[in-house]
């Protein structure tokens, strides 16, 4: 709008001399803004200000996501890689999780049978078993081997001929590979040496420690007749193995290594937490 420059009416666009006065406007021009007034502010755009929040968020998400994911991806897979889940009936996991000290388990399979395991000790998530009932008589190695576990024929039945054949690949997701220290006996000078098993002997501090009198040691073949059965610690000599005799006394001077009635009760560890 214009203003009269001489008596400060106001005046439209239009004209030319002022009605208030007469005074020519033709040249006329809008005030100078009073002071103390500030011409309006131009509106900010808001979007840097959003992005500014919004992305740090979506970064922190990023990061928890990946901690989440990265824990559960398989072994040496790719980064969506994730462990399959352990296909084995919803009874055999109850029967697991379920399972205390001195219960009984039925997993895997020899000679068309499935196989009763006893419990012997509970750790975390992990059951250590051993077979209720003698599957095997046999030699624990050949005439002219040592006594030692690594080398001994035993071993190497438990865990190729037996493991294979006894689980599917499935069960064999649960049975742990086992570092072992084994001893060289009460009577052997050599220094102790470990092994990986996923199926073994008990050593002779084991059953000390799993079992609480003779009985509690006695097995039987599946045919119900009492044997003796091996463990994995050298008795007296190198051709010497200390055994659990069929009235469950552990004999600690051993038996003659090359004996094929020797009885085979595999032992192993179960991971619970891998059925999950």
């Amino acid at each position: 709008m214009k203003y009269c420059s001489n008596c400060g009416a106001s005046l439209s666009e239009t004209d030319l001399f002022c009605n208030n006065c007469g005074a020519p406007c033709s040249n006329q021009s809008s005030p100078e803004t009073p002071a103390g007034m500030m011409p309006s502010a131009q509106k900010k755009n808001p979007l840097p200000l959003i992005l500014g929040i919004v992305c740090p968020i979506v970064v922190v998400l990023i990061i928890v996501a990946l901690c989440l994911i990265i824990p559960n991806c398989s072994s040496g897979g790719s980064l969506f890689s994730f462990k399959e889940p352990i296909n084995l009936d919803e009874s055999v996991k109850h029967m697991f999780t379920e399972a205390s000290i001195g219960d009984s388990v039925y997993f895997g399979e020899y000679n068309e049978k499935t196989i009763r395991w006893d419990v012997l000790t509970k750790e975390d998530d992990k059951l250590l078993l051993i077979s209720h009932d003698i599957l095997r008589q046999a030699r624990y190695s050949g005439s002219l081997d040592h006594s030692d576990w690594p080398d001994s024929k035993i071993r190497d039945w438990m865990n190729n001929t037996f493991y294979d054949s006894a689980f599917t690949d499935e069960e064999k997701k649960i049975i742990v590979e086992t570092k072992l220290t084994n001893s060289t006996g009460l009577y052997g000078s050599e220094e102790d040496f470990d092994t990986l098993d996923h199926v073994f002997c008990l050593s002779l501090d084991e059953v000390n420690t799993y079992y609480y009198n003779d009985y509690s040691r006695i097995s039987s073949t599946t045919s119900g007749t009492n044997y003796f059965w091996w463990l994995r610690t050298p008795g007296n000599g190198n051709r010497m193995v200390i055994i659990v005799n069929e009235k469950g006394s552990v004999i600690l001077d051993g038996m003659y290594l090359d004996n094929g009635y020797g009885g085979y009760r595999p032992a192993m560890w179960v991971d619970i937490s891998a059925l999950y």
